[in-house]
Formats: C-alpha cells, structure tokens, sequence
C-alpha cells in the first residue's frame, strides 16, 4: 500500500538505495539534478508521485513491488500484489447484494485480525484521535482489544472553529475512556516547524497539514513509542466529500445539453469578465473563494469528456496553463490509466481506485511516515492491511455510500461503540488555516522567501509570474492559497538542498 519509503538512484554504474532521499546528498557521485516533470507534477498536486521523485535518475519504489539487480547491474522491478488486481477480481462482489450485518461483522473481524498483527509491542501504544469516524473506530475497537488498560489518545486542535475538530475527539475519549490529551496549533507553532519541513520531508510535499502531523507526533511520542493511525479509511469506504461533489457534477453533465453549449461559449470570456459578472450576481450566487482559479478550472472540466480525467482535473491546483506560467516548458501527468475493465466501473470506485493509486501512498502516507519518523514514533496503520484493502475492493457501493451516508458501514460498526450524536456530523477532514496565517502573522515568510531577486536568481520559475501571484494573493484577488503555499514549500527545500 506504500506505507513505508524506498528510494533508489542509478547512473553511471552507481547503484544507490535508502529508506530517505536526503542519504543520497552523502554520496559525492550523487547528481541531485532537478527533474521538471516531477516538478510539474508537485505543482500540480502537491505531491510527486512514484516512480518519479525531485531528483532525475533517483526513484521511488512503487507500493507492491520489490526490486532486484543482479551482478551485472541489470535492475528489474516486479510486482507481488496490487490494488488494481483487488478491484478487478473484486467485481463480482461489488455486483451482488450482501448482509449489512454480515459485512459488517467481516470487517470488524478484519479490523480486530489487523490490530493484533500490528500490536506485537512490548511498549505502549498510542492512536491518533480526530474525533472522525475512521479514527473513532480505530480507537473503539483497540479500546475494546486493551483489556482494561487506559489507551492514550492524542489529538491537535486550532482557535479556527472552520478548522477545529479536538472537542468532538475529547467527546469520543471521554466516552471511551481513553487517556486524553489535545494540544493547539498556533501561527506560532508553525512557524517552528516550517523551517524543520525540508528536513522532515526530503523532497517537497505541499500537504500543509504537515504542520499538524508533526506536532501530533512529536506530543504522542513524550508518551508512547508507538502510534496508530486511521488512514485509508476515506479511500477505501468512500468517504471525501469530494467525491460526492464530483459524481453529482458528472451526473449533471450527462443530463444537461445546455451545459456543452456554455463550454464552447466561455471560451469568449475572459476571466476578468467572468469575474465583473460574477460580482454583480454574487448576491444570488454561491461564494467562490478562489474565482480566478475555479473560473479556469471550470472551463477546462466542462470541455473534458473523460469521467476520471475530469476527477483528476478538479484535484488540481496548479492547471496546465499556470505552470507554464511559471516557466516550466512541459507538464506531466499522473493521470492513472485504466484499462477496458475499469470503464464500466461506477465513477465513485473509479475515484477510490485512483486515490489509493496516488493520493494515498504519496501524499497522505509519506505526510504521517515522515513526521513520525522524525520524532522516532512508529507509526502503524490497520486499515492498509491487504485483507481489509482486498475486502473493501469487492464490497458493493451501496455498504460504502447510502443515501447520503458515506462510509456507511464504518458507520455502521462505529454505532456499536459510540453514541450516534458523536458520529452523525459533517465530515471536516484534517484542513490548516494557511490562508489565514500567511496572510496576517507569517506573511513575512512568503516575502522572504518567494523575493522575485531570489528567485531570479535561482533559475527556476519566472520571477515575475511568481511576484504577481503573491500580490494577487495578498490582495484578495482570488488566488487559491495553496499555490503560493506550494511555492513556498519548494523554496524551503529548494535553499537547503540545491542552493
């Protein structure tokens, strides 16, 4: 599932491998040349997927794979499992009806099977607790498993209401009664941590809540050793929102013939138009916090006929047109390609598939690895066992998303722990207020370090592109702020690696 890191460097008979990127600046035959199309692909997204990482000719090894070389430096990749085996011969399961109470009895087994396997520890062990569902259950069934020894749980809250979910995971400990403590994530604490990201994270990773990992690492690990956590629950049981939203806009999209006349119709007004238009009728118009970026993004969707290149499309922050903005002659893809079987798949399987494929190991799982391991807490994850990955592929849609519910059968098992108040809320998912801090307290970090005379002299973006998307920023011009946050991260790692 891609879990834990392996990268590995060839060129000129040198063959070099480690568990961090950052071993290889060691070796003096290393050549830590920039690879733009990796580049492209973190602007992009916010992550480099494998087997691509920051640097040319270095690589990372794909989650199911092993790599072998042999005496005469012949290097051969081959796979022992994969996600996509899982879905395929997960179909006809997903085609016929099952017991809500059987499925649900399974996969509590499962759960329970994973924990004992990854529980083999003479030191205590701690959970990550968002007061989610994913984290919820976890918590619930190692409370159960525990034996009557208090579970310690750690949670990171903040001042932003929009943003804060540690009074629900307090509700969820006390209920449990887990040994609890929360701790708040201030502008300060993140400027801390900040300068320490290129150390954590050895190539960039634009995931800002980073921030939040770390600090939730480095509190559990005054107490524990080691960590669980709940990731993989979102990808496998169907629970972003995102992927609600994008199904019911593919849905509108098939349904409404008005909408391929307005495609073609757009490209005749510029943003700017757009834009003047939008504000007259914003009274009646649902807020767009980023115009400029959602208008461009908009257009491109509506002309794009492919369901999961349109899902790939919307997760983007920087489209094709911005990074060449920027200066990067070319732009690459991570678009996951599917094969005859996969099109006739339900849309929201397909996202699932592509998230576990992407999004998952190479941005969710290095975030929580990295930060873990830069504390020396291990972190361990019982939905990513095989079994559990391989049951979820063959379940049928409707135990995963009901009638509005997502993660229905999670929720289903959770309800057997914790009272339904506790779990019947709005999914918040694990956001930062980057916005809000870089544009009031830690603004002087992006001046600094995004300072169009550095980065002229650096040679990598065009230092007028860059200097216009920070003023736009600043200035409330609509820019989304995970762009200038991208930027910023690069730079980070870019003046300790490459300068």
């Amino acid at each position: 599932m891609g879990v834990k890191p392996l990268y590995w460097y060839y060129k000129d008979g040198l063959f070099m491998f480690s568990s961090e990127l950052k071993a290889f600046h060691a070796h003096p035959g290393f050549d830590k040349k920039l690879d733009y199309d990796s580049l492209s692909l973190y602007l992009q997204y916010g992550y480099i997927t494998a087997p691509k990482t920051i640097f040319h000719n270095t690589h990372k090894l794909e989650p199911g794979f092993f790599l072998t070389i042999d005496e005469h430096r012949n290097i051969k990749k081959a796979e022992y499992w994969s996600a996509e085996k899982a879905f395929l011969e997960g179909a006809p399961g997903r085609a016929k009806a099952r017991d809500e109470q059987a499925a649900a009895d399974e996969l509590e087994a499962l759960l329970l099977e994973s924990f004992k396997l990854r529980m083999v520890s003479d030191v205590p062990v701690g959970m990550f607790l968002s007061g989610g569902v994913d984290s919820s259950l976890l918590t619930a069934l190692l409370a159960k498993e525990s034996g009557g020894a208090a579970l310690k749980t750690f949670t990171i809250g903040f001042d932003e209401s929009e943003y804060n979910e540690a009074s629900w995971a307090k509700k969820v400990a006390e209920h449990l009664g887990t040994e609890h403590t929360e701790l708040y994530c201030r502008p300060s604490d993140a400027f801390d941590i900040i300068a320490k990201l290129p150390d954590i994270y050895d190539e960039p990773l634009g995931d800002a809540s980073a921030v939040p990992t770390y600090l939730v690492s480095k509190l559990a690990r005054t107490k524990v050793k080691v960590s669980l956590s709940a990731d993989g629950g979102d990808e496998q049981f169907c629970g972003y929102n995102r992927y609600f939203m994008m199904n019911e806009r593919i849905r509108r999209f098939a349904t409404n013939p008005f909408l391929s006349l307005v495609s073609g119709a757009l490209d005749y007004v510029s943003t700017d138009m757009a834009y003047a238009i939008y504000e007259k009728l914003s009274p009646i118009l649902p807020r767009w916090n980023n115009f400029y970026d959602k208008f461009a993004k908009l257009k491109k969707v509506l002309k794009t006929k492919n369901r999961i290149a349109q899902y790939d499309l919307s997760n983007k922050y920087f489209i094709d047109e911005d990074v060449r903005s920027l200066g990067l002659e070319r732009v690459s893809s991570q678009l996951v390609k599917f094969g005859r079987e996969f099109e006739n798949m339900n849309i929201l399987d397909q996202m699932m598939y592509y998230d576990i494929k992407t999004y998952l190991p190479d941005d969710i799982l290095v975030k929580v690895d990295r930060a873990g391991m830069s504390v020396a807490l291990e972190g361990r994850d019982p939905f990513l066992d095989h079994k559990i990955t391989e049951f979820a592929a063959a379940l049928p849609l409707d135990l995963k998303y009901r009638g509005g519910v997502s993660k229905y059968i999670l929720k289903k098992i959770l309800y057997r722990h914790v009272p339904r108040e506790l779990v019947d809320r709005p999914k918040q998912g694990f956001g930062v207020p980057v916005y809000e801090w870089f544009r009031d307290e830690l603004k002087g970090c992006y001046y600094d370090h995004l300072a169009p005379d550095k980065i002229k002299r650096e040679g990598v973006f065009d230092a007028a592109a860059v200097a216009g998307l920070l003023d736009a920023y600043m200035n409330g011009r609509g820019v989304n702020p995970y762009k200038l946050w991208f930027l910023f991260v690069f730079e980070l790692w870019y003046e300790k690696y490459m300068a």
